[in-house]
């Protein structure tokens, strides 16, 4: 970061381009006082993270539905960066396991998702986390449960 105020907490930065089959999932949040504004993130709190993600037609599995993996990905992303909210400086986090519940098959016309990720149990070694993910009519899509292994970075 650059000069001015430090957060007390970590900060995560978007989660990039990388060309067709990633595109669809981007997303920012910031953690703690004293950062930076962060327009794109569509809420933040201490144990809570919520993305939203437009999927398009290059997520698309060979029968026509956007592939589980994005919304997987989207799933461990949110619960991933709600864990990563209650975590000092210096202390990083990886998932250890998740479980996705696929309710609903996503399309275009799904329209926005919005997932939002809770710490459902903070630890200094394991930290626990649900996400749950919606359509653009409030329907809900996915659910998931995610460990994720807290260490010193």
């Amino acid at each position: 970061m650059g000069p001015g105020p430090q957060p007390d907490r970590a900060v995560v930065g978007p989660v990039a381009d990388r060309g067709p089959g990633h595109r669809a999932v981007r997303a920012r949040v910031h953690a703690g006082p004293g950062g930076r504004e962060d327009p794109a993130a569509a809420h933040r709190e201490r144990g809570l993270a919520q993305f939203e993600c437009v999927p398009d037609e290059s997520a698309y599995n060979p029968i026509g539905v956007v592939h589980g993996g994005l919304v997987c990905t989207l799933a461990d992303s949110v619960a991933g960066c709600a864990v990563h909210t209650t975590l000092d400086a210096g202390i990083g986090y990886t998932s250890i396991d998740i479980t996705v519940n696929y309710l609903r098959p996503v399309t275009v016309d799904s329209g926005t998702l919005v997932a939002v990720g809770r710490v459902t149990k903070p630890g200094r070694r394991v930290a626990l986390a649900a996400a749950e993910i919606h359509d653009g009519a409030g329907r809900l899509v996915a659910t998931a449960s995610s460990n994720c292994l807290v260490f010193p970075l």
